[in-house]
Parts: C-alpha cells; structure tokens; sequence
C-alpha cells in the first residue's frame, strides 16, 4: 500500500535543506567575518556627525587597510570584540563612557565641561581607558591669539560661571597679559556684570559656558564690548561673524585628522589614554569689526605661522 502523504514530505526534505542553506549562505555573507577593529558611534543623523564619521574611516584606511570600521547611531550596539570605539558628540560620548566596556574609548565633539562632568560620575579605572579630543579650544590659544592682535598693555575681561570656573588656574598662568577673572552671580543681571568688568580692562576673552554665552546673550554682550570700544576674542567662527574681532576654531576637517590620528595611537600596544583640546585649528578674523575699532589685523598667513594654525582647505 502506498502512503502518498509520506513520500510528499519525503519529496520535500530535499528543497528544504537546499532552501535553508541558501539562506544560512545568504546571512553569512551579509554578516561581518569577524568583529570590528573600530566602531563608531554617532550621537544621531545630523550631517555633521555623518561627515566626521566618513573622514575619519577614511583617513583610517588609508593609514591601515586592514581595518574593520563599523558605524552605528546611538542607542544602536556596536560590534563586541572591538579594538577601539569612537564616540562622535556629546550624547554618543555619554552612552558609551556609561557602558563601562573594557574597550578603550576615544570621544570627540565633546565640550571640556561636559566631559569633565560625565568622567566625574566614573571610577578612576574606567577614567583610564577613556580618551577625549574637546571641541573647545584652549584658553592659553585664544591667549596667544590676542597677544598677536593687540599691542601691550594687555588687561584682558573674562567672565566664569560655574561650568567654566575651573578655567581660572589656566587663565590666570597666563604670560604677556593680565588677566582680570570675574565671577558671574547667577542671581545679579549679566550686562551689568560685565560693564563692571570692562571697567577694568581693554578687551574680553568669552569662554564656552552655555550659561554665560548663548543665543539670548550674545547680542547684547557684543554690544556692550562694542559700545565700551573694547574688542572680544570668541570660540568659534559663529561668533566671529557675530561680531568678534577674533576666534582659533577647528572644524570638521581639523577634527576629523587629528581624531583619525589619536585612534591609531591608541590602536598600539600600550597605548595610554589622551585627554586633550584640539591639535589642529584655524583663525577667523572680522576685519570690519577690527576697522570699527581702529585695529590693524596682520595678515592671515603671518598670523597663522606665528600660532601654529592650519588652513582646512590644506588638510
């Protein structure tokens, strides 16, 4: 007696097997042969994380074909077994010094206050396999910038709030200038505070405290340096174009080089953690403002040897 039904599903053991071998060959060769040498995690989409994460895989490679490079957003996982991860801006950096992986980890586009206030809630051993590239700039950079600007006597205005209190130290080590330190009463209007630092000095050196320098404060801090005829050395090229006579400044291409740089450091055996501002930079200057103002500017190029800047456009 014959059983059809059984010779059917006898009949169809063999395309099955073919069909789920097909299948396991299909994942195999979708999945990574082994894990990644350096992952890459991006605080979210934005075009800029996107350009950094492309430059830096692509100096990668070119330094060292070998390796593996994978990129994820953030709340995404990354690959186990990771030589190196790299975390791309301030919400990236938390997730991943958060983790508490054993994998060295090297942030970049992390403002220095933060990232002082994210390792703060560490213990030293995690601390230790964790590198970071700040975004801000040095202040004894924007020091030497405003040296070369402006002729002695210097008697330079900073303002500190809370989050950029621990400045002080820095600043007032300074050489060539006096530095005059006020800290801002959170309580008490901030116009009124710096007119009673620009009383005291010729110019004022802003420094990356959100508390003290933001969209709301801007304008209204550069009008009152301009109507005290006093120049302001900013951090960034925004500011600049605000209306500061100066800035040191890195972008995109200045971050990503010397980011690529670290991370193969750090890929050697024994290499220890770094924690640094920027390496590479330019300056911007507003010479309308410097006309305003009755300031000579020195010519780009000279200023830049004289500092150490580098052009993006040469990266």
């Amino acid at each position: 007696m014959s059983h059809p039904a059984a010779i059917s599903a006898t009949a169809r053991r063999p395309a099955l097997r073919r069909w789920l071998l097909a299948g396991l060959a299909l994942l195999l060769a979708a999945a990574p042969l082994h894990a990644a040498d350096v992952g890459i995690l991006l605080s979210d989409e934005a075009p800029l994380y996107r350009q950094l994460a492309r430059d830096i895989g692509k100096r990668l490679r070119a330094a060292r074909p070998d390796l593996a490079i994978e990129v994820r957003v953030r709340n995404g996982v990354l690959a186990q077994g990771a030589r190196l991860n790299i975390a791309i801006g301030t919400r990236a950096g938390a997730q991943m010094m958060a983790a508490g992986t054993e994998t060295p980890l090297l942030v970049t586009l992390i403002p220095r206050a933060t990232f002082r206030e994210l390792a703060q809630r560490l213990t030293p051993k995690a601390t230790r396999r964790i590198s970071a590239l700040y975004i801000d700039q040095p202040p004894r950079r924007s020091l030497a910038l405003l040296e070369a600007l402006l002729p002695p006597p210097r008697r330079v205005g900073v303002l500190v709030g809370p989050r950029s209190r621990y400045l002080v130290p820095e600043l007032e080590s300074a050489a060539g200038t006096q530095v005059i330190v006020q800290a801002a009463d959170p309580a008490a209007p901030l116009i009124d505070q710096l007119e009673r630092l620009l009383d005291r000095t010729d110019s004022l050196l802003a420094v990356p405290d959100p508390e003290l320098y933001n969209r709301e404060t801007l304008k209204p801090i550069l009008l009152t340096t301009f109507r005290y005829r006093q120049p302001l050395i900013g951090f960034s090229r925004a500011y600049v174009r605000a209306g500061a006579l100066a800035a040191p400044y890195s972008a995109p291409g200045h971050l990503a080089r010397d980011a690529a740089e670290t991370a193969l450091a750090l890929l050697e055996p024994g290499a220890r953690a770094v924690v640094r501002a920027p390496a590479y930079f330019d300056i911007a200057l507003n010479r309308q403002v410097a006309r305003s103002l009755g300031i000579r500017l020195p010519d780009i190029d000279d200023l830049r040897a004289r500092l150490g800047a580098i052009p993006e456009e040469t990266l």
